[in-house]
């Protein structure tokens, strides 16, 4: 009861009190509390010198979700000193978790805590909700002492916090890396050097956090990384509209800021593993209207200026990327994933992308193709594969989307030159199959590129060059053979005449072509170090069907590598021989040397032109050679020192 007589006392008995009932009041904290707890608040002497203390056992404690554990908080007031005496413990189990122990001095405004916390395995998914700007996920264990001292308003705090087990995804970049180090904590200051970082695929890098603040407000990060073959992406298409994919990379990354306007300044260069795809807003279909022309699918000229302007959400960061692209990088550009309508290779650059605080996504820079494919689409039905030639550029002046091209493009066929020349020359030689390369040469704009064609025999000796070349009088007829070839596979009749059955081997062909490309995309898929293929070529008359299965791949780290195909030919509806089906090309190379510098190569190739019955259809061969990279014929005769031996 409340009287003047000191002995007597009020006594607040809990039982089962609901710590939810609290957070109403601590909302602007961001913590939620719950759990239960039981026992009693004792005050004495209220009319006089007040005294209370409080014996609390407290139940399934949790945090934001995450449990704490169950324990004992004591408190009492000493008159003497004019401070509440604090003590706590909590436990999960039997072990430990958190304890504090200490005093607070309600009188005073400044300097009124004097407390030391100890930490035992404490979750740190209890700090997400502080973190989530830049981690979309932390996980891990936290181990520590901290002494706090200051008041309420200008908290000080010094001690050591040893994190284990931890994880924590950027969510920018959805890279997951694993770490575990000690953390030194001064006043207004946590810091960490030399911390060594591990991503999901055992790579390394070493990591120094530096992170300021003013009474637990107005954070300021500074990290920097080092970072070797270190995953650096790891997003697809629902994550990110300006670019993803997976990348790893070698070089330094620095984050500087506030946490709403973080600096990301990195200098990179790709590694093995790294795809990377961009896509270009909206579908690109083909119309045959002067042969063939590109378009952007419901969108005018006044669209594509708007894709031009369009802002990125930045979220509080800029962007400062500078990378060099190396041949293990492999980068796809998506006019229309959906149908296959996609450029993709591999090659050489050095970009620079930027993203600003005003939310443009800029791109600097010249990407040389080394090698590559361009999946061409007609209507959304027809695809057909175009080989990109090395030497190719991508030149990027800003605007990924404002993106100059120029390129050259192959597709690659065997057919016969008869009905292209038999009006001048039907004899057995004109009806043989050989190479026929469709060239498309893509300059201009990447969006709306300016598009020219060509034909080309390569392995053709100078005789049926010039019977080819006298058929190809204009461009409107090199127009008519280009759009045969790729819908046909075949030369179109020239100025009339009998075919040999154009038409229905040219729809058979597209309908074979588009299952064994869409099989090849399959197979592709089943595993990133091999590539596997199939194709189906419908004969005619004087040609037989062929099915061939293709194998690319490479072994023992990237020391051999082996490229080639073997299928099975049909016999022709005119003649009939006793010679083998068997079809098939192959090249195996192995480096004898680490770096490369002697090779061995063992080949089968087909032989072209058979101008007599008798000849052999494939010719084989092994080879060594000797490769050594010089600037002067000095430098080339030169043997190399060899260190000193310490």
């Amino acid at each position: 009861k409340v009287s003047e007589r000191e002995s007597d006392e009020l006594d607040v008995i809990l039982d089962n009190f609901q710590l939810r009932n609290l957070n109403p009041f601590i909302s602007e904290s961001g913590i939620q509390l719950q759990g239960s707890t039981r026992g009693i608040i004792s005050l004495s002497d209220l009319l006089g010198q007040p005294f209370f203390k409080s014996d609390l056992d407290v139940k399934a404690i949790k945090v934001n979700n995450d449990l704490i554990g169950d324990g004992q908080i004591t408190s009492k007031w000493d008159p003497k000193t004019e401070r509440i005496l604090l003590d706590g413990l909590i436990k999960s189990g039997t072990l430990p978790k958190l304890a504090f122990t200490g005093h607070y001095i309600p009188s005073k405004d400044k300097n009124n805590i004097d407390m030391q916390l100890s930490m035992n395995n404490i979750q740190l998914s209890l700090f997400k909700k502080y973190l989530e700007d830049i981690f979309s996920d932390v996980s891990g264990l936290a181990d520590g002492n901290i002494h706090l001292t200051g008041s309420p308003d200008e908290l000080i705090t010094n001690g050591t916090v040893n994190l284990k087990r931890t994880a924590v995804t950027i969510g920018l970049l959805n890279t997951r890396y694993f770490f575990a180090n000690e953390f030194k904590i001064t006043k207004n200051q946590i810091q960490a050097r030399n911390i060594q970082i591990t991503d999901e695929n055992s790579n390394t890098g070493k990591l120094d956090v530096k992170i300021t603040h003013t009474n637990f407000d107005d954070f300021y990060f500074d990290v920097f990384l080092k970072a070797n073959s270190l995953q650096a992406l790891n997003t697809n298409e629902t994550q990110s509209d300006l670019f993803y994919g997976k990348a790893n990379a070698t070089g330094t990354f620095r984050a500087s800021g506030p946490l709403d306007n973080i600096v990301m300044d990195i200098n990179a260069k790709t590694e093995r593993g790294t795809v990377f795809y961009l896509p270009l807003t909206g579908t690109s279909d083909v119309s045959q209207q002067d042969f063939i022309t590109f378009e952007k699918k419901g969108t005018s000229g006044k669209q594509l200026r708007k894709l031009s302007s369009r802002k990125v959400s930045s979220k509080g960061y800029e962007l400062n990327f500078n990378l060099e692209v190396t041949p293990d990088a492999e980068a796809f550009l998506l006019f229309d994933p959906k149908i296959g309508d996609i450029i993709k290779g591999n090659g050489t650059a050095n970009l620079r992308l930027e993203v600003t605080e005003a939310g443009d996504f800029n791109v600097y820079g010249d990407y040389t193709i080394n090698e590559g494919d361009y999946l061409f689409t007609l209507q959304n039905v027809i695809n057909k594969k175009f080989v990109v030639q090395k030497g190719g550029v991508i030149s990027f002046k800003g605007d990924p989307y404002d993106a100059d091209i120029n390129l050259t493009a192959i597709y690659k066929v065997r057919t016969s030159l008869y009905n292209l020349v038999k009006n001048i020359d039907s004899s057995a030689a004109v009806k043989r199959t050989i190479d026929v390369n469709a060239i498309m040469n893509l300059s201009d704009k990447l969006m709306k590129p300016q598009i020219s064609f060509d034909i080309a025999l390569p392995n053709a000796d100078d005789n049926t060059l010039n019977l080819f070349k006298s058929q190809i009088y204009s461009e409107d007829e090199l127009n008519k053979q280009i759009f045969s070839l790729v819908m046909f596979r075949s030369f179109m009749p020239n100025q009339g005449g009998a075919t040999e059955t154009t038409g229905l081997n040219g729809v058979g062909s597209n309908a074979s072509e588009l299952i064994t490309n869409q099989l090849s995309n399959m197979l592709s898929q089943l595993s990133n170090d091999v590539n596997i293929g199939v194709n189906y070529s419908q004969g005619g008359t004087t040609s037989k069907d062929q099915v061939s299965v293709n194998l690319q791949t490479q072994l023992f780290n990237d020391r051999v590598s082996i490229d080639g195909n073997v299928g099975t030919s049909g016999a022709t509806t005119t003649t009939s021989t006793n010679t083998s089906n068997m079809v098939g090309e192959f090249n195996i190379e192995v480096k004898l040397t680490e770096d490369g510098t002697v090779r061995v190569k063992v080949f089968n190739r087909s032989n072209q032109y058979l101008l007599l019955s008798n000849d052999v259809p494939y010719t084989q061969g092994v080879g060594l050679f000797y490769r050594r990279e010089f600037e002067n014929a000095d430098e080339l005769f030169r043997n190399k020192k060899k260190p000193a031996i310490q």
